[in-house]
């Protein structure tokens, strides 16, 4: 962890404190006023959302009235893109509102830098007094995310709203004005593989989502998807024959890992909800800025998909539009409809913070002077990519007992190169992937056949093709063209800084540790 006398340190602590002196009205959807300084500024970013299975973004769920609720009081960002779909990077990304050729983390776990400043800093810096409940582990102190974060404020699980430590923070955010708060928070309750101990919880409440489903049915495909998860994952043909038997079965198999996944989501809803609750207990809701994101998201059950049930090495929408949730006593409810990107959130949470730091360590753009009304919403291009594979998964993906579990992900990467990085760019609803074939052939919209090995540019419509079915690049466009070209160039960027971020000191755990991180999380047996 980082000293407080870091370069640049004391400039930012001189003009946000400049800046809190000078906040002496709030000026609600607009205008000039300074923004007031939330007492409590609260950032939940849960692991592995599917934002179709919350409220605000789908309304016929009913198994999230947490978010529901806490949506009508915030600002719904509808297009918001995350980095990637692997933790590490992905909260990296939010942390230091820096992609991964400035942070460094192409795959995890991997240690962030020390001559990064990420957001605890900057409320440290302020005067906040900082905490970070870390749920996970890929996104942990030893690996260096709690910078800003005081030793003995890092909570290594994540935060229920019956924390004896929180409830403290709260009675004296509640007792003493002139103290604040600044609470990070992770955890993976809905991260693969889906957990079979939320079911019977969700089920007493929503049966409905188990129409067609026999108990029996319920039961024995849950247990076999817990007993093959990899399978299923990474060579889903293969195990979905042994164990479903027919396209019938086979949707009944997705449906119940779906109830899973729903089930966890629900339960993640209601942890929320009970800290949301716990805060306006106190009084304190209208003096706190309080942010739900999700580091990525997840795709489940898609026919034309490669991979199911994952979002590992994936640049589906699903896995990389997540959802963006602020609630800001200087914001009225409302939706955002521009792109927006994980590395937006870090300056916009300053402004909205009233801390106007005068440099600019990130390279996200603050939507705050949008979100006033200041200033038009800007026009933004969400860049995402796929991660570095681990080393421990690809050991693990070529082990002989273990590696019929792996085929389709060892056939679009089989090793832990840059050269292998997918990249993704999200233009309005247009989303552009450049990506390497590994079927046997694939044919293009064009006619034109690809082999194995080859890279193709993607496109699609999300606007009208929500599950990217239809791929309509057409590179008789200009606009086509230009997005081919914006992929290349980002594409060599990311690969050409990998090598010396990849090699920097301590940025690798030690083997056993690292596997066994990677294996409490599932991603590799």
């Amino acid at each position: 962890m980082r000293s407080s006398t870091k370069i640049g340190r004391a400039a930012i602590a001189v003009v946000v404190a400049a800046v809190v002196a000078a906040a002496v009205g709030c000026h609600r959807g607009g205008g000039d006023e300074p923004v007031v300084a939330p007492r409590l500024v609260l950032a939940y970013v849960p692991c592995t959302v599917n934002r179709d299975y919350l409220a605000p973004y789908n309304p016929a769920v009913a198994f999230t009235p947490a978010l529901r609720a806490f949506a009508a009081e915030s600002v719904v960002f509808e297009r918001h893109v995350t980095e990637t779909g692997m933790s590490g990077p992905a909260y990296a990304s939010i942390f230091s509102g820096t992609q991964a050729d400035t942070h460094g983390v192409y795959r995890h776990p991997g240690r962030l830098a020390d001559d990064l400043t990420l957001i605890a800093e900057h409320y440290r810096a302020a005067g906040y007094d900082t905490f970070y409940w870390n749920g996970h582990p890929a996104a942990g102190s030893r690996l260096n995310y709690a910078q800003g974060v005081p030793a003995g404020n890092v909570v290594g699980k994540e935060l229920l709203a019956a924390d004896e430590r929180f409830g403290r923070i709260l009675e004296r955010l509640r007792d003493d004005p002139g103290y604040r708060a600044f609470v990070l928070v992770n955890t993976t309750v809905s991260h693969g593989p889906y957990r079979t101990g939320y079911l019977g919880r969700f089920l007493e409440h929503h049966r409905e989502a188990a129409r067609g489903l026999l108990p029996s049915e319920i039961s024995r495909y849950s247990a076999a998807y817990s007993r093959n998860h990899f399978g299923l994952s990474w060579s889903f043909p293969t195990f979905a024959g042994r164990l479903a038997g027919g396209p019938g079965e086979t949707r009944k198999l997705a449906a119940v890992v779906e109830l899973l996944y729903r089930s966890g989501i629900r339960e993640m809803d209601a942890r929320f909800g009970a800290i949301v609750d716990r805060i306006g207990e106190v009084g304190l809701l209208d003096d706190s800025l309080i942010v739900f994101t999700a580091d990525h998201g997840e795709l489940l059950y898609r026919e034309h998909a490669p991979f199911k049930w994952n979002h590992m090495m994936l640049l589906a929408a699903d896995v990389l539009t997540v959802p963006l949730l602020v609630r800001s006593p200087a914001l009225e409810a409302g939706s955002y409809s521009s792109v927006t990107r994980s590395i937006d959130l870090l300056p916009t949470m300053l402004t909205l913070s009233g801390l106007e730091a005068g440099q600019t360590s990130w390279s996200g753009t603050d939507l705050a002077p949008a979100l006033l009304g200041r200033t038009p919403a800007p026009r933004l291009l969400g860049l995402s990519h796929s991660a570095v594979l681990s080393r421990a998964v690809v050991g693990n993906m070529n082990e002989p007992a273990k590696a019929e579990e792996w085929t389709l992900l060892r056939a679009r990467y089989p090793a832990d190169e840059p050269r292998y990085i997918a990249v993704a760019i999200r233009d309005g609803d247009m989303v552009y992937r450049l990506e390497r074939v590994a079927a046997a052939a694939e044919e293009s919209t064009d006619g034109e056949r690809s082999a194995p090995g080859d890279w193709r540019v993607r496109a699609f419509d999300l606007a009208v093709d929500a599950g990217e079915a239809s791929d309509v690049y057409d590179a008789d466009r200009g606009d086509h063209r230009e997005m081919a070209g914006r992929l290349a160039r980002y594409k060599q960027r990311l690969e050409a800084r990998f090598a010396e971020a990849d090699a920097a000191p301590g940025r690798h755990l030690l083997p056993a540790r690292e596997q066994q991180m990677l294996r409490e999380l599932g991603y590799i047996r």
